[in-house]
């Protein structure tokens, strides 16, 4: 309840100051609603099809945008798990299919981001050596992560099945059996045509809305090849945090990037929250309507996620 208060104090923070200190953010702000809810659709229909297109995809986006708003209340990534418990409440998709669309889902995330990497750290003069070299370093890590992952998933399946054999309990052995057969599956759905066109389609429009904000925002005129590092900096600042949403952290990394570009330093804060806010804004709508008009609770659906983690531990 204590964490919850503060993270709507700080939205409410959050609003306040930018909405006093710099009236151009809202501008941005409201130039970026209709792509945003656009490119939030396009990544429904992703999932969807990651699923075997057995989710829909109105249903895929109503489902990844309670995960993005429940991760503002939570700590680190764990309201992920709101994904398939939404999917296997509307479509009765296996909680083991739901939990492996997520992780196929990021691995193409993950790629997308190293793309976007390499042509910062081959094509783009970065603000300093030292930030060129830590980009470097995480994608040669997440790249021969992935390599690996890949390989022992779609080669050596039988390899993995017996690991999975060695697993105490056998219900958790039949669920993450069921779980690895998803995954193989989804894997297949990803590297098809319209899919890959979708993964582009949702991180360039990612792109694009950072350079439709940032026109607007009253800070210092940015070229495209600045607005993509400040793009990739933002997002490694939400995924590698452990507060909720990434909040505090996106917006350090977000202002600092900025500064280095020539803002100052309350026009950049302002626009690494009206930043915040675009990512926020159209999926808090999206679940509100999911929390208002189809009953979903977020509180329930917790309590679901640690009754299956009881009865693995228990079988």
């Amino acid at each position: 309840m204590i964490v919850r208060v503060l993270v709507v104090g700080l939205v409410l923070a959050m609003l306040g100051f930018s909405y006093w200190y710099s009236p151009a953010v809202w501008i941005s702000i409201t130039a970026c609603m209709i792509p945003a809810l656009v490119i939030a659709i396009a990544h429904g229909e992703r999932i969807n099809i990651l699923s075997g297109g057995r989710l829909g995809m109105m249903n895929a986006t109503k489902g990844n945008s309670l995960a993005l708003v429940g991760a503002f209340f939570i700590p680190g990534r764990v309201t992920e798990i709101l994904k398939p418990l939404y999917y296997y409440k509307t479509r009765q998709l296996p909680i083991p299919d739901g939990i492996s669309v997520l992780i196929v889902e990021r691995i193409f995330d993950v790629i997308a981001v190293i793309a976007i990497a390499l042509i910062a750290v081959n094509f783009i003069a970065l603000p300093t050596g030292d930030l060129a070299a830590t980009i470097t370093s995480l994608t040669i890590v997440l790249s021969i992560f992935l390599v690996v992952v890949i390989i022992m998933a779609l080669r050596f399946p039988n390899l993995i099945e017996k690991l999975i054999g060695l697993l105490p309990f056998q219900a958790l052995r039949k669920f993450v059996v069921s779980a690895f057969h998803a995954f193989r599956a989804g894997l297949a759905h990803g590297i098809r045509y319209w899919s890959i066109v979708l993964t582009l389609l949702v991180w360039a429009g990612s792109v694009g809305l950072y350079w439709l904000f940032l026109q607007f925002d009253g800070g210092v005129a940015l070229g495209i090849n600045q607005i993509v590092i400040v793009f990739l900096i933002a997002t490694l600042g939400i995924t590698i945090t452990i507060t909720p949403g990434g909040l505090g952290t996106f917006e350090a990394v977000v202002t600092l990037i900025l500064q280095q570009y020539g803002y100052n330093f309350e026009t950049a804060l302002a626009s690494a929250i009206g930043l915040r806010l675009v990512a926020f804004l159209p999926n808090a709508l999206i679940a509100g309507y999911v929390v208002l008009f189809e009953g979903f609770d977020f509180v329930k659906a917790r309590k679901q996620v640690e009754t299956l983690g009881d009865d693995r531990g228990h079988s």
